[in-house]
């Protein structure tokens, strides 16, 4: 989703291999990627250096977990920061965030227009990676499938793989009509947006 969002990234997580994980942190050390996502696997013990900005999608359930987090930024003083994303049902966990680090963390004030353009292009693209990856794989085991059972009634190999092409080529067409129906529904969705935003700046 963030490839088709435009950004390059690398991820951090337990259900991938060790060398997988170090490939990820030699990007990212690098500068080949600016952009990690992890779970709480990297908030502690890791050497994650030049980290400008720690993004937090939901408040940690404990406070030291948002320390360790937080605390990959501003190291060796170095600029830093960090955001959370904090929902009505965060407030204590945040409260208990504020009473651990001895400070009221500051609100950020964000555009309306702007959260909900952001938010509308996310959720297209969503949709987006979602269908790319469902057909992908169903694709590819119902061509295996396809082809092991056309085989078997006596094709020949280069008529069933002209077959499969044939097929192939409709499945990218129809892929291609749905991500352009989603792309109109992006469209329609901010021209909502922008009427909207005008009609209160008319208030």
């Amino acid at each position: 989703m963030f490839t088709g969002l435009g950004f390059q990234v690398g991820s951090l997580h337990s259900q991938i291999s060790q060398q997988e994980r170090l490939s990820s942190l030699t990007r990212f050390r690098c500068g080949r990627i600016r952009i990690l996502i992890c779970t709480d696997v990297a908030a502690r013990g890791l050497d994650i250096p030049h980290v400008d900005l720690v993004v937090n999608h939901n408040v940690p359930r404990s406070p030291k977990t948002y320390v360790h987090r937080v605390g990959r930024s501003a190291r060796a003083g170095r600029f830093g920061g960090a955001i959370t994303f904090v929902t009505q049902y965060d407030i204590t966990l945040l409260q208990e965030v504020e009473k651990l680090v001895g400070k009221k963390l500051d609100k950020l004030n964000v555009s309306d227009k702007k959260v909900t353009q952001y938010v509308t292009q996310v959720l297209v693209t969503k949709r987006e990676a979602e269908i790319k990856l469902d057909q992908q794989n169903f694709g590819e085991r119902k061509e295996i499938n396809k082809r092991k059972a056309m085989l078997l009634e006596g094709l020949d190999p280069d008529e069933v793989e002209e077959k499969l092409r044939e097929q192939r080529e409709k499945r990218k067409a129809k892929n291609q009509h749905r991500q352009e129906a989603l792309q109109k529904s992006y469209e329609k969705q901010m021209k909502k947006t922008e009427t909207l935003a005008k009609k209160k700046k008319k208030c």
